[in-house]
């Protein structure tokens, strides 16, 4: 059972989806079936080949901004609803997998954003030109200063209540 999701002035609860467990990912391999463009120097270097394991099915909340703000805001308000703030790429990838076309979903055209580790912010944008998504890392706190704007989507993990 998941607890209820709590309210937030700044980051406005959209949904809860389930994604689904998986043995083995490498995002090289889901690239064309994720319609991936272009990929951002940190991505690639940092992403594309990084192996992940055994990744438990999970609940992802999704949020929207609304107002800008900085990594740290929104780290420290998704701490405060007690959700995770790490989510793992291959859910990630997952969400990308269902709007591949630019069909209409969850994500956004602009920007949709998931922190990976503790150290990462991953972030997607539909390339209307391309019709594909393009997608970027950025190191923490790398953001803070520059932020992200309102109506921006945020991906966290739901936390299980025992």
């Amino acid at each position: 059972m998941f607890r209820n999701h709590g309210k937030s002035s700044l980051l406005a609860y959209e949904h809860t989806i389930p994604v689904v467990a998986t043995k083995h990912f490498v995002a090289r391999e889901h690239i064309k079936s994720a319609n991936i463009g272009h990929m951002g120097p940190n991505f690639k270097e940092h992403f594309l080949d990084r192996v992940e394991e055994d990744i438990p099915a999970v609940n992802l909340v999704v949020r929207r901004l609304s107002r800008s703000l900085t990594d740290d805001i929104i780290r420290g308000e998704l701490a405060r609803l007690k959700e995770n703030q790490n989510i793992f790429l291959a859910h990630f990838f997952q969400i990308l997998k269902c709007q591949a076309d630019g069909q209409s979903g969850l994500l956004i055209a602009d920007k949709n954003i998931a922190y990976i580790n503790y150290f990462w912010v991953i972030f997607a944008y539909w390339d209307l030109a391309n019709r594909k998504w393009d997608v970027y890392a950025n190191s923490m706190p790398s953001r803070i200063s520059i932020g992200w704007g309102v109506g921006n989507k945020v991906f966290s993990q739901g936390i299980k209540v025992y």
